[in-house]
């Protein structure tokens, strides 16, 4: 039986692979059709925090990133002091103090982070429609639509990969928030699992100790489904 440190890693490699696949991805659609974000744009993060909604499991990686780190409790506190009115907590204005995007976790940021203006959705008729930005838009949509139909690139879909990862935990991306509550969450979870990989650990050797003393002692109850987050 996997302890949950153990299986909670197991489970973040999956979704850094997932990330990773869509950054490639991401990455061969702009050398193709030259879709690149302006320099320090950040459009996209300049906005209330309400309007960038993500799920508790896309979180997780940056999440036990901030524990391993020890400072969890920092962004925690940061957090309390929050609104769902307020900027995303990760974003970072100045591109001095932060070159490669907004974001001050830029490589574990989420799904829709990594996504918007380099995805796209699937009509009733099965055509793809790419969906930029609006600045993105102005200046891009038509090489994009022709790198398409020339089939020379593929775009990542948003729905398939969203559904991906809810595939790796429907019960943890089975809702969204928004980026500050959800980030809030995944540090709850996450300490949660955290200490009962702890508390398993110690009965573990509990109970070795136990019968090498010719004393009988069951088995600890594999909580690792029954941590909920409310």
């Amino acid at each position: 039986m996997l302890l949950e440190k153990e299986r909670c890693k197991l489970f973040n490699e999956e979704l850094l692979f997932l990330y990773n696949e869509i950054d490639e991805l991401v990455s061969i659609l702009r050398e193709r059709t030259g879709l690149a974000c302006e320099s320090s744009c950040r459009n996209c993060c300049r906005t209330p925090s309400r309007n960038i909604e993500v799920s508790i499991l896309e979180l997780l990686p940056l999440a036990e990133y901030l524990f391993e780190k020890g400072i969890a409790e920092y962004w925690m506190d940061k957090l309390d002091g929050t609104s769902d009115n307020d900027f995303c907590v990760l974003f970072e204005e100045s591109p001095t103090n932060q070159p490669k995007g907004g974001c001050r976790f830029y490589g574990l940021r989420p799904l829709v982070c990594r996504l918007f203006g380099f995805s796209a959705v699937v009509r009733k008729d099965g055509s793809v429609a790419p969906v930029l930005c609006s600045i993105l838009k102005k200046s891009h949509l038509r090489s994009v639509f022709s790198a398409l139909s020339e089939m020379i690139v593929k775009i990542p879909i948003m729905s398939e990969y969203a559904n991906r990862v809810y595939c790796l935990d429907p019960y943890l991306s089975s809702m969204s928030y928004p980026i500050n509550t959800a980030l809030k969450k995944a540090i709850e979870y996450s300490g949660y699992r955290i200490l009962i990989s702890r508390e398993a650990a110690s009965d573990t050797v509990l109970q070795i100790s136990l019968q090498d003393s010719g004393q009988l002692l069951g088995g600890f109850e594999d909580v690792g489904n029954s941590v909920k987050v409310v």
